[in-house]
């Protein structure tokens, strides 16, 4: 996380002697994997789809990579298709918290708070330690607090420890 671009490089290099070894096919695209996480994080989400692409192809489909397309999509402004990789990413893997998360943050500023609290719940259910993260949605002061239950807010608050006159 302290230097990103150097992380690029890196993984550029592991790509480039990926395609010379012995392994095959697996440690390439593990590889390319690697290298579209980096460009994710350094906003080319263009390269970062590219490669995932060139990685599925390779590997097939698996949720972390269906993860990381969802999220260039995203940057690339593309919701719908973000939304669609993201649920793929869920139907091969329904316990995969940060798609469960990231899926329910896009309903949810796409107008469906009930499929994003849903989803949000599913994440609880599976790590009850992640109710810290909802704090600032379940805000009585935040401007989308209105769309948030009273269940589901009562339930980040019991689950974090936190008094419910928030």
């Amino acid at each position: 996380r302290g230097r990103p671009e150097e992380a690029e490089g890196c993984f550029r290099t592991l790509v480039r002697r990926a395609v010379s070894t012995s392994e095959g096919s697996v440690f390439h695209a593990m590889a390319l994997y690697n290298l579209a996480r980096a460009l994710n994080f350094n906003k080319k989400p263009e390269e970062a789809l590219a490669i995932l692409q060139t990685a599925e192809n390779l590997r097939g489909e698996h949720g972390d990579i269906l993860f990381q397309k969802a999220l260039a999509l995203r940057g690339l402004g593309d919701l719908e298709g973000a939304q669609a990789q993201y649920e793929a990413a869920l139907a091969l893997d329904p316990g995969f918290e940060d798609a469960l998360n990231n899926l329910g943050n896009l309903v949810f500023t796409r107008g469906d708070p009930a499929r994003a609290i849903s989803l949000w719940g599913r994440l609880l259910d599976l790590n009850p330690g992640r109710a810290t993260s909802f704090l600032p949605i379940v805000d009585r002061k935040a401007p989308f607090a209105a769309r948030v239950t009273e269940e589901f807010r009562l339930r980040v608050l019991r689950l974090s420890g936190t008094k419910t006159g928030v």
